[in-house]
């Protein structure tokens, strides 16, 4: 007798045993057969947990929170303001956007991007070259938190192949509590959910930005950059910019206006939000505000630049990309 109970002991568990694997390769099955691909109802971790992996981001961003303020400078001969939110190499990274069929065009699928690069890593560049990824009538809001996720994605039906486009954007990724001014009585920009490396992030794409103030740039092969011509008397080694100088140099109150000229504005064909840097030296006795926009820096003779002297005593490029998306709903 007791040989035989424990016979059935030893099948029962055996079953038990059996039907618990099934539960768990039906869990398994759920989320699409990938430990990559997670359920909707699973968390993706957030980086910034990581007190190290914090650190290392926020001193690797560029910037300078919680709040970025709007600085001001010219275009076109008009007062405009812009975010400064670092330099950028002239290099582009990609970024996925998630997107749903939808008749015969398409709208954002309810997925955060997803990313493969940070402050901090080599790589990393704030200028996106964009990968639309579809998903098809299998997904149930499944996440895909890395490229492996993607992959098996794919090999299950639940993503279409991700289609590389002529397309790039201005994504800066930084700590969730950074957050943009948007002007007086309006409530700060905060930074937008992303997946990084099975991990979450926050960053700002300045295309998502109010009256398109990170437009799209789009030039085949390359990201597209504006010129910025930040201006500097002969005898003085700064830039007309108020937060280098400390000073307040149109009496205003404060320590954020520029003379740096920008050659486009949002809105106009040549705008990207991502900029050259150029140094031009100006006389001695140039005053801040004197000049307001290119034609008082620069005469176009047919596909090149002559520069009026005075104020111009020279000019070159710094090689610098610096990143300022102009704020749309500026003066």
């Amino acid at each position: 007798m007791t040989g035989v109970l424990y016979m059935r002991l030893f099948i029962l568990l055996s079953i038990a045993l059996a039907c618990s694997a099934c539960l768990d390769r039906s869990e398994t099955e759920a989320v699409g057969y990938s430990s990559y691909v997670l359920a909707s109802n699973v968390e993706v971790y957030p980086l910034e947990r990581n007190a190290d992996a914090k650190m290392k981001l926020d001193l690797n961003d560029g910037l300078t929170g919680p709040l970025i303020p709007l600085r001001t400078g010219f275009v076109g001969g008009r007062e405009v303001q812009y975010w400064d939110l670092g330099t950028s190499p002239t290099s582009a990274e990609p970024i996925w956007v998630f997107l749903r069929h939808i008749g015969a065009g398409s709208e954002p699928a309810e997925h955060p991007p997803l990313i493969d690069s940070i402050p901090g890593d080599t790589a990393y560049s704030p200028a996106r070259i964009i990968f639309e990824v579809y998903v098809t009538e299998k997904w149930a809001k499944q996440k895909f938190p890395s490229l492996r996720a993607i992959d098996d994605g794919v090999e299950l039906g639940l993503l279409e192949e991700p289609i590389q486009k002529e397309l790039f954007t201005n994504c800066v990724v930084t700590l969730k509590d950074v957050l943009l001014e948007a002007g007086p009585d309006a409530e700060a920009i905060a930074p937008t959910e992303a997946y990084y490396r099975g991990k979450a992030v926050y960053q700002h794409c300045v295309s998502n930005l109010p009256g398109d103030s990170g437009q799209y740039m789009t030039k085949m092969g390359a990201p597209v950059f504006g010129n910025a011509y930040l201006l500097r008397r002969e005898n003085q080694p700064s830039t007309f910019d108020e937060g280098v100088l400390k000073a307040d140099l149109n009496g205003d109150g404060d320590q954020l206006d520029s003379n740096v000229v920008y050659d486009a504005t949002v809105g106009d064909t040549g705008y990207t939000s991502l900029w050259k840097n150029w140094d031009v030296v100006v006389d001695s006795t140039y005053m801040f505000g004197s000049v307001k926009g290119v034609d008082g820096l620069f005469d176009k003779m047919g596909s090149s630049m002559q520069a009026k002297t005075p104020p111009v005593v020279e000019y070159k490029d710094s090689t610098l990309i610096v990143n300022r998306p102009l704020f749309a709903g500026g003066p």
